[in-house]
C-alpha cells in the first residue's frame, strides 16, 4: 500500500514538473477542501485532468533518462513511459466522461482521500466506478459540502466526526501555485515539522 501510494505521489509530482506556468490560482482550495483536511494532513495534490499532457510527461522522462542513464536503464524508462501512456490516457478519458474536472488527493499521515468537486456534470456512479478502478481496493464514499470523497471506510467514518478545518498553510501553499495542471501543496503541521 505504501509503495503504491509513493508511486502515485511521485507520478503526480512528475506530471506537475511538466506543466506550464501561468500565474493565477483562482479557487480557495483551503475553503473547498476544509471538510477533508485534518491536523495530520501533509500534502494536497490538485489535478486539472483536462490539461494533463501524458505525451509531454513521457518525453520528459525519456529525455532525462537518455541524458542520465545507460542504455538498459533508458529502455526500462521507455517501457514505463509507454505503459503510462497506454493506461493513463484511458483513465483521463474515463474521468472526464464521468463529469470530473479536477481531482484532489489529500495525503494524511493515516489515510489518503480522493476528492472530486460535485458539479452538475458529475455522474456520481461513474466517478465511483472510476475511483474503484484505480486499484486502491474497495472504497467507501461520502458527499460532504459539495464534494465526493472516496477513501477506506474507516477514513470516511473518521471524517464524519471531524469538523471542517481550514488550514492557513494550505491557503499559503495554494497562493504560491502557478495554476499548473498538477500542483502539490506541502502543508506539514508544526508537529510534523518537528
Amino acid at each position: 500500500m505504501i509503495r503504491n501510494r509513493t508511486r502515485a505521489i511521485l507520478t503526480l509530482i512528475a506530471l506537475g514538473l511538466t506543466a506550464s506556468t501561468s500565474m493565477g490560482q483562482t479557487e480557495d482550495v483551503a475553503r473547498l477542501l476544509a471538510p477533508c483536511i485534518a491536523d495530520d494532513t501533509l500534502a494536497v495534490v490538485r489535478i486539472d485532468v483536462g490539461r494533463i499532457d501524458l505525451d509531454a510527461v513521457a518525453k520528459m522522462a525519456l529525455d532525462t533518462a537518455s541524458a542520465a542513464m545507460d542504455a538498459p536503464q533508458t529502455e526500462q524508462v521507455k517501457g514505463i513511459a509507454q505503459h503510462l501512456a497506454q493506461t493513463g490516457k484511458p483513465q483521463l478519458t474515463q474521468f472526464a466522461a464521468a463529469g470530473g474536472e479536477r481531482l484532489y488527493v489529500v495525503c494524511n499521515l493515516s489515510d489518503l482521500l480522493l476528492v472530486v468537486p460535485v458539479t452538475t456534470r458529475l455522474n456520481e456512479s461513474a466517478m465511483k466506478t472510476w475511483m474503484d478502478g484505480l486499484g486502491s481496493g474497495s472504497l467507501a464514499y461520502a458527499r460532504k459540502d459539495g464534494l465526493l470523497i472516496g477513501a477506506p471506510a474507516w477514513a470516511i467514518e473518521r471524517r464524519k466526526a471531524q469538523p471542517a478545518l481550514r488550514r492557513a498553510e494550505l491557503s499559503q501553499a495554494a497562493a504560491k501555485g502557478t495554476n499548473a495542471p498538477v500542483e502539490v501543496y506541502l502543508i506539514p503541521s508544526a508537529d510534523s515539522r518537528r
